[in-house]
């Protein structure tokens, strides 16, 4: 989002079998971060401003720990 206007959403099977909720769900963060960095590098070039960080939220505790340490 930017400012609080939607730019980009996508829903989509994961193409990998995952055995638990806790994989399923780092996949699809790690998928939404490099989208959030290839969107983030295209805004930069167009305003050719500085990049902000990018904020991704996820509610799943075990994939949290998961992404703190692998």
């Amino acid at each position: 989002m930017i400012g609080s206007k939607v730019v980009s959403w996508s829903s989509k099977k994961q193409p990998i079998v995952t055995l638990s909720t806790t994989e399923a769900e780092f996949i699809a963060v790690a998928n939404s971060a490099c989208q959030g960095i290839w969107l983030s590098r295209i805004l930069a070039q167009i305003s050719k401003g500085k990049k902000n960080c990018i904020t991704i939220y996820c509610d799943n505790r075990s994939s949290i720990k998961l992404s703190k340490n692998p």
